[in-house]
C-alpha cells in the first residue's frame, strides 16, 4: 500500500468516524488510507480542486478495488455538499459517478425500524477502469438490539444492459453470498445487523450495447418480537419479474420475527 501523506495534498487530515469501522478500532479504521483520502477530499471545495486535483487523482487511481469502494462509500456517507457539486468534485478527480438526492427521514425507537435506515443506490468508474461500479449503501440512525437471522441485501441490475464482472461487500459486516443468479442480474450479500450494522455492497459490471442501465439495492431487515435466538441466514426465494428486469428475491418468513424491506434505484448513463 502506498503512502499518502497530507502534506503532499496541502491539507491536514481531519477524522471523520463511520460505524463501518465496528470490528476494528476507530482509530484503525481512520488510518487507513482510503479513509484519510476520502476526508480530503470532502474537506476539499471544489474551487479549490484545480490546485489539489491532480495529487488527489492520482492517489485515488493507486487505489485498490476494494479500498477505492470503501472510498467512495465514506465520500458518500460523510458529504455535506449538494449532490450536484459532489458529482461535479468526482469527475474533476477522474470518477463517474451518479446518485439521487435524498430527503430527511424520521427516527424512531427500540428495534430498527424501516425509516430509521436510509438506502441509497449509486455508482461511479474510476478512469482507467474498464467496468461500472453499481453500488448501495445503508446507514441507520440507530444499532440493532434485537437481531434476528442476518439480513440480506440484493444488487439488481437489468441483465440485458450490463454483464456482471465481480462484487464486493465491505468486509465487515456484509459479505457476498450468493452469486448463482448474476446471469438473471442479481448478486447477494449477507449483513450481521447486531448492534450498529452501517455498510454497503458493490457490484462491478460491463456495458452491453444499451446506453444506460437501471439498477437498485434491496434491502430486508429482520429483528426478533422478544428476546429469543432466532439467528442465523435468513432462506431465500428467487422470483422472476424484478423491477429492474431481471431477478428479485423473497425471504422465508420466521416464528417471532418481524421483517420491513427497502428498496433504492437509479440509472446509470454509459
Amino acid at each position: 500500500m502506498f503512502a499518502l501523506s497530507p502534506f503532499i495534498l496541502g491539507l491536514s487530515i481531519m477524522g471523520s468516524s463511520t460505524t463501518e469501522a465496528s470490528s476494528i478500532s476507530e482509530k484503525e479504521y481512520e488510518q487507513k488510507t482510503e479513509v484519510q483520502l476520502s476526508n480530503i477530499f470532502n474537506e476539499t471545495s471544489l474551487s479549490s480542486l484545480d490546485l489539489k486535483g491532480t495529487n488527489l487523482t492520482k492517489s485515488i487511481a493507486q487505489l485498490s478495488d476494494e479500498e477505492f469502494d470503501r472510498f467512495m462509500y465514506n465520500v458518500v456517507k460523510n458529504n455535506d455538499e449538494s449532490t450536484d457539486t459532489l458529482t461535479k468534485k468526482l469527475d474533476e478527480v477522474g470518477v463517474e459517478f451518479a446518485i439521487k438526492p435524498k430527503g430527511n427521514e424520521g427516527i424512531s425507537i427500540n428495534a430498527v425500524k424501516s425509516n430509521d435506515v436510509t438506502l441509497t443506490a449509486y455508482s461511479s468508474k474510476r478512469s482507467g477502469d474498464s467496468y461500472y461500479r453499481i453500488s448501495g449503501m445503508w446507514d441507520a440512525s440507530i444499532g440493532e438490539v434485537y437481531s434476528a437471522t442476518e439480513d440480506p441485501v440484493s444488487i439488481e441490475w437489468d441483465p440485458s444492459a450490463a454483464t456482471y464482472y465481480g462484487s464486493a461487500g465491505d468486509n465487515n459486516v456484509s459479505s457476498v453470498s450468493d452469486v448463482g443468479q448474476k446471469g438473471q442480474g442479481i448478486v447477494m450479500f449477507t449483513v450481521v445487523d447486531d448492534g450498529q450494522f452501517d455498510g454497503y455492497a458493490t457490484v462491478y459490471v460491463t456495458k452491453k450495447s444499451s446506453s444506460q442501465l437501471f439498477y437498485g439495492i434491496k434491502y430486508i431487515h429482520s429483528y426478533s418480537t422478544f428476546n429469543a435466538d432466532v439467528g442465523g441466514e435468513a432462506g431465500i426465494n428467487f422470483e422472476r419479474g424484478g423491477i429492474t428486469g431481471g431477478f428479485t428475491f423473497n425471504i422465508q418468513q420466521k416464528t417471532n420475527v418481524v421483517t420491513w424491506q427497502k428498496w433504492d434505484d437509479n440509472t446509470l448513463y454509459y
